[in-house]
C-alpha cells in the first residue's frame, strides 16, 4: 500500500495562563518541519517581531514621518519542530526603543521555557501525534473494508436504448467501470465518508488526551484548553495531515501481481483528511493516484483526454451514468468523424445518446464526448459505437 503524507507548515499561537489568578500570558510562535536551530531563528525574525506601536511628537495629532516616536514590548516567540517534537523559544525585541520606525533594531535572542510552557508544548504534540495515529488507522481499515458493492445499474429498456441485451450484469467484472463508478458516484463517496466517521467517532480521538478539555479542529485551527490552566490555539496555513485509501480492482482470474511480470490493477484512491473539527473526517477522490486502467489515470481522463485511447462498453455507460451528457462520432479518420445514432445531436451533448453494447462483437470504435451541466466538454475518449 502506497501512503503519502502531507506536512505543511502552521502559524500557531499558544495561550499559557501562568497563574490561575493573573491575566492570560499570550506566547505565538510557528511551526517548521526538521529546522535547524539557524532556520528556527530565521522564522522567528521573519515571522515573529513584536508589533510596534508609533505615536507623533512636537505637540502633534498626526503622525509624520519626520516627527514620531515608536516602541514595542518584548514577547516570547516559539518554534515548534514538527518532525522532531523540539521546541525553539526566541526572546524577540527591539533595540533603540523612543526612536523612529527604521531604526528599531530587531532581536531574537535564544532562551528558555517556563516548566507550564514546556507541559503545555508536549501536551500540543501529543495531540497532533493522536490525531496523526488515529488517521492513519482509520486509513489504514478503510483500505482493507473498501468494498466493491455499487447500487446496480439501472436496467437499460429497449425504448430508450438501441440494445436490448445490455444489463448491469455484464459490467459487473468490468474494472475500469467499477472505478469510474467508485470515483465519480457521489452516493459511494458519501458512504464511505460515513465509513470513516463512524470509525473516528467510535474511537473518540478528542478524549484521549485527559491533559487538555474542550479539544476543537476546524479549518481555521486548534483550540484546546488545558486542564488545570493554560491552553493553545493554534491557527492552521494549510492543512497538515493526509492520508491515501486505494482499493484495488483486479481483472477476473487475478488477485495478486503475477510474480513474472509488471502489472498495473486498476485502483481507486481517495483522500483522508480533517475538516471542520477533530469529528469529522473529508473525503475527496485522488484523481492523480486514481488508475481507470492500467496506463489512464482518472485526472488524465477528466483534465486531458486530448489522446486517442480507447476504454470499453462498460466503461462509456459508466461515464454517462456520471456525467452530465454524450455523445459519440465514428472515428473513421484522425480529423474526427460523423455524428452516428439519433441524428442532430443538440449543442453540448445529448443526455439521452444511446449506449455502446457490452455483449456487442462489433469493433467499431467511435470517439466519444462528454459534457458537463452547463454544456462545457470536459471528456473525449475512445470506445465501441452504440
Amino acid at each position: 500500500m502506497k501512503k503519502i503524507s502531507f506536512i505543511s507548515t502552521f502559524c500557531i499561537l499558544v495561550f499559557a495562563q501562568l497563574s490561575t489568578a493573573s491575566a492570560t500570558t499570550f506566547i505565538k510562535g510557528y511551526a517548521c518541519d526538521n529546522c535547524s536551530l539557524q532556520q528556527a531563528e530565521n522564522i522567528a525574525r521573519t515571522r515573529g517581531a513584536p508589533l510596534v506601536n508609533c505615536v507623533p511628537t512636537g505637540n502633534n495629532d498626526v503622525i509624520s514621518i519626520d516627527e514620531h516616536t515608536c516602541y514595542s514590548s518584548p514577547q516570547k516567540f516559539i518554534i515548534f519542530d514538527l518532525a522532531t517534537n523540539t521546541t525553539y523559544p526566541f526572546q524577540m525585541s527591539h533595540s533603540n526603543q523612543g526612536s523612529s520606525n527604521w531604526d528599531l533594531i530587531l532581536n531574537s535572542n535564544p532562551t528558555t521555557l517556563t516548566n507550564l510552557e514546556h507541559e503545555i508544548s508536549q501536551d500540543f504534540f501529543d495531540v497532533l501525534e493522536i490525531q496523526e495515529q488515529t488517521l492513519q488507522e482509520i486509513a489504514m481499515s478503510e483500505e482493507e473494508n473498501l468494498q466493491l458493492a455499487f447500487t446496480p445499474l439501472s436496467a437499460f429498456s429497449a425504448s430508450t436504448f438501441n440494445s436490448t441485451t445490455t444489463s448491469a450484469e455484464n459490467c459487473e467484472s468490468d474494472t475500469a467501470a467499477t472505478v469510474i463508478r467508485m470515483t465519480l458516484n457521489p452516493i459511494f463517496k458519501t458512504q464511505l465518508s460515513n465509513a470513516v466517521n463512524n470509525q473516528l467517532r467510535q474511537r473518540s480521538p478528542r478524549y484521549y488526551k485527559k491533559d487538555f478539555e474542550n479539544i476543537r479542529f476546524n479549518q481555521f485551527g486548534f483550540q484546546a484548553n488545558r486542564a488545570g490552566g493554560g491552553g493553545l490555539s493554534v491557527g492552521w496555513e494549510y492543512e497538515k495531515k493526509s492520508k491515501l485509501v486505494s482499493k484495488y480492482v483486479f481483472e477476473s482470474g487475478h488477485h495478486l501481481w503475477p510474480s513474472d511480470q509488471t502489472y498495473y490493477p486498476a485502483r481507486a484512491a481517495f483522500k483522508l483528511s480533517w475538516n471542520d473539527s477533530l469529528d469529522l473526517i473529508s473525503v475527496e477522490v485522488e484523481k492523480e493516484f486514481t488508475r481507470v486502467t492500467s496506463n489512464l489515470s482518472l485526472q488524465d481522463l477528466l483534465e486531458d483526454s486530448t489522446f486517442s485511447l480507447s476504454l470499453s462498453a462498460c466503461a462509456i455507460i459508466a461515464l454517462q451514468d456520471n456525467l452530465h451528457s454524450s455523445e459519440a462520432y465514428a472515428a473513421t479518420g484522425a480529423g474526427g468523424g460523423s455524428s452516428i445514432g439519433i441524428g442532430d445531436v443538440p449543442t453540448g451533448g445529448n443526455p439521452n445518446f444511446p449506449r455502446p453494447d457490452p455483449l456487442s462483437q462489433s469493433q467499431q470504435l467511435c470517439k466519444w464526448h462528454f459534457y458537463d451541466k452547463q454544456g462545457n466538454l470536459t471528456v473525449t475518449i475512445m470506445g465501441p459505437c452504440p
